[in-house]
């Protein structure tokens, strides 16, 4: 003890060289344990998906063709087959799963798929960019389902997560500040989408990103301006957009973009340029039927009603409703929107009986779904009272304009 007390300084310093060795240890050996554990699930990940995508060959299944939704029911029903042991490897596979079911408009699926995954994912420990994954895919999910205050909140989750991330990837931040300009968008918040478009472009500055996530970042931006009616603006950085090398999906919703300002703009030859490029190519890549080809077409249809060819534009719209309604599933709250266009081109035709089925069939799924998109109320309400007004029915119009 009398030697500790006269030597108390070298022995402090070696006994901090010791604790700062020991320490450095034991993280490279942590760090060792954490890239053998993603090592195997990414492998573990990989095989997984490789035998679901075996499942579709009809050699392997004595001549049976099975569709991807065959594949992948099959897929969730093999999760119970993964050890407790593992729930980190289950919640990931849950979070490829139900991104699969959401490319499929299988969005109830989906979000079950996510909410699972959520559960385990918010304990201590989780892989933070896997959580703010699920999060977000959940969010958007749950917002095609028409519930835009329950897809705020996980946007917000996902969105929380990268912030507090130190070093987070600029991708992973990018995706969930896209995802909440979604969220935003439909629920009317302008004051958000000026916030997420400062901060995306706070970002990306400086940084070396893909295509694909700089083409995000810009749309977000592009988006607040033409929110607020800034088009050359908006115009500007859809055109920038579009010059980028973006990957297919991604390129149909910026073409859409694009065409949707130029049409603002009333500069409806051009927009139906970009209106029938990304038009043929979401129905190569997703099918007619697909919810990005049919907003694309009712984009095209409103174009060709703004350009005087109202017939043309009608039957396009009623075709859209048959395709949107033989969907497997239907994507309902894309039938109700495309029905909502259905009325109005009915009214400037005075089908006013056909107007006002349209019109109900809309105001129907409102009712299903308080928290679906806000504008898609009061347009199909107003509308209705119009059809009632130019009937010269004055009572139930004025009913109808005060909702």
């Amino acid at each position: 003890r009398k030697f500790v007390r006269r030597h108390w300084l070298p022995l402090s310093a070696g006994a901090l060289l010791f604790l700062i060795v020991l320490a450095s240890a034991i993280g490279l050996a942590w760090e060792a344990a954490q890239v053998e554990r993603e090592a195997r699930t990414t492998a573990a990940v990989k095989d997984f998906l490789l035998d679901l995508f075996s499942k579709a060959d009809p050699n392997a299944n004595k001549g049976k063709v099975l569709t991807m939704r065959d594949a992948v029911d099959l897929g969730a029903k093999r999760l119970d087959a993964i050890p407790a042991t593992e729930p980190g490897l289950r919640a990931e596979l849950q979070v490829v799963l139900g991104m699969i079911y959401s490319q499929l408009s299988m969005n109830q699926q989906a979000y079950d798929m996510e909410a699972a995954a959520l559960t385990v994912l918010r304990e201590p420990g989780a892989d933070p960019m896997l959580h703010a994954k699920a999060a977000r895919f959940a969010a958007v999910d749950k917002g095609r389902l028409g519930d835009f205050a329950e897809a705020q909140v996980l946007s917000d989750e996902a969105l929380d997560i990268v912030r507090r991330t130190r070093n987070a990837p600029v991708e992973a931040w990018v995706t969930a500040l896209d995802t909440a300009n979604y969220v935003a968008i439909h629920r009317a918040d302008a004051a958000a989408q000026k916030r997420l478009s400062d901060e995306a472009m706070h970002v990306v500055e400086g940084k070396t990103i893909s295509a694909d996530i700089l083409a995000d970042a810009w749309g977000i931006r592009a988006d607040y301006a033409r929110k607020t009616h800034d088009y050359p603006t908006a115009l500007d950085f859809y055109q920038r957009i579009w010059k980028l090398d973006t990957q297919p999906q991604s390129r149909v919703g910026q073409g859409m973009s694009l065409g949707q300002t130029l049409l603002d703009l009333g500069r409806y030859e051009e927009a139906a340029h970009y209106f029938n490029e990304t038009w043929d190519m979401s129905r190569r890549v997703f099918g007619e039927s697909d919810a990005r080809s049919l907003r694309i077409g009712e984009s095209m249809a409103i174009n060709e009603a703004y350009s005087n060819h109202l017939r043309e534009a009608y039957a396009h719209l009623k075709k859209l409703l048959d395709d949107a309604r033989s969907g497997a599933p239907p994507r309902e709250d894309v039938v109700s929107e495309i029905a909502l266009n259905c009325g109005e081109m009915a009214l400037a035709f005075e089908r006013f009986d056909e107007a006002e089925q349209y019109f109900k069939q809309t105001l129907a799924f409102v009712a299903a779904h308080p928290n679906a998109e806000m504008r898609m109320q009061p347009e199909a309400e107003s509308s209705l009272g119009y059809a009632y007004l130019l009937r010269g029915d004055l009572g139930t119009a004025q009913s109808q304009f005060e909702k």
